[in-house]
């Protein structure tokens, strides 16, 4: 077995052997070379204290990242690499963070505390695979399974539970039947747990392959942290868009319940934006003609009125589809949906004589109407004459030049 390791990699982990302490690979990156994917990122495990490891990187820039826990994150060749001492966590009684940690030499030690098997496997290229929980047989098996007793890797760390779902939904993988049990029976404990890490699990959760058996497994989970949810049978069909899975999660909890869930999961501004837009579209009919698409788009924007046409289209609408060709049609035609892409401005209209005041804006929105229905051509000057019939038409008197 021979991993292709960055040179960054293979040279802290002669750095540190060279110096006498052994080193792995470990985690994610171990699990993800096993599946045939490139890691993200690779984290290091090692022998070395916290003082022998910076004395190791002396050469080297720095962060300490969480001494006190025994990582160091070192930048070789411009790559970050998080390098941690072997520990063995203390009592959690936060169901959050052990209450103390303390180094040790044995590599097992620390591959005994990590969560799933899939995730406590150890390699370097001289010695191969350490895997003495038999994470490489469940990656095999598709199986996410705790290490040890599953109640007490939840009862100490609450994250973890969500961490079940989110692997077995992103790996497509199903949770063993004694980690699943334990899974349910733990629920309640993600009330230690704050938005932040639980909005960055599920997120990852819900737009994962396995999402909707994920969610119908452990629907009791996602209750607790997203109040309302409801699986709809058409579920997996919906682009793994966290705005639009969040929105085919609680479509039929009320107009309110967007608004919840942003609060709740404390969503960055986009993604709150993105969620309530659905919301408020709700009801709005499937577009069947160019002109409804126009204004669909003019309402919602190009992401928003994609994301409303997805969700049409994957729950069924009958239209839907069509809808997507008209989407396309749209966003290529040269006819604009915004104020932005029309030929005139409010400057050009009281230029031409239409005084200013809440009339300007009303002409410009009512002119961007007829070019999107086609009644005009996106013209500056048919779009100035039509501008001073409207004036003419509601009983104003535009100045003389019009």
């Amino acid at each position: 077995m021979n991993f292709p390791l960055p040179p960054p990699v293979l040279a802290a982990l002669d750095l540190l052997r060279t110096a006498g302490y052994p080193a792995y690979l470990v985690g994610g990156c171990v699990r993800d070379f096993l599946r045939g994917c490139t890691p993200h990122d690779f984290d290091i495990t090692t022998a070395a204290t916290p003082a022998e490891m910076k004395s190791v990187f002396s050469c080297c820039r720095t962060v300490e990242t969480g001494l006190s826990h025994g990582t160091l994150t070192v930048l070789i060749g411009g790559m970050p690499l998080e390098i941690t001492t072997y520990r063995v966590d203390g009592c959690y009684t936060d169901h959050r963070r052990p209450d103390s940690v303390s180094f040790t030499r044995d590599l097992r030690e620390d591959l005994a505390r990590r969560d799933f098997t899939v995730n406590a496997m150890a390699y370097h290229p001289d010695e191969g695979l350490i895997d003495p929980f038999g994470g490489r047989e469940d990656l095999r098996a598709g199986i996410i399974r705790a290490v040890g007793d599953p109640a007490l890797r939840f009862s100490e760390d609450a994250l973890r539970i969500l961490r079940a779902g989110r692997f077995s939904s992103g790996l497509d993988f199903r949770v063993g039947d004694a980690t699943a049990a334990a899974v349910c029976a733990a629920a309640g404990t993600l009330s230690a747990v704050s938005a932040e890490r639980i909005r960055e699990e599920l997120c990852k959760l819900i737009c994962g392959a396995g999402a909707s058996r994920v969610i119908a497994d452990f629907s009791a989970v996602i209750e607790t942290v997203l109040p309302g949810a409801e699986l709809p049978v058409f579920y997996s069909a919906l682009p793994a868009s966290v705005p639009l899975r969040l929105f085919g999660l609680l479509y039929r909890s009320g107009p309110g319940a967007g608004g919840s869930a942003a609060d709740r999961l404390r969503l960055d501004r986009k993604t709150r934006r993105a969620l309530l837009l659905l919301f408020s579209l709700q009801g709005e009919a499937c577009p069947r003609t160019l002109f409804a698409m126009r204004r669909l788009l003019s309402a919602a924007g190009e992401a928003g009125a994609a994301d409303y046409i997805a969700f049409l289209s994957a729950s069924g609408e009958k239209d839907g589809k069509g809808a997507e060709g008209l989407l396309r049609t749209a966003l290529l035609s040269p006819i604009p949906y915004t104020l932005r892409g029309l030929a005139v401005t409010g400057r050009d209209l009281t230029a031409h004589g239409i005084p200013p005041g809440p009339c300007l804006g009303a002409l410009l929105s009512e002119c961007l109407t007829a070019v999107m229905a086609e009644e005009i051509p996106n013209e500056k000057e048919a779009l100035l004459g039509y501008a001073g019939r409207l004036m003419k038409e509601k009983g104003e008197r535009p100045c003389a030049s019009v």
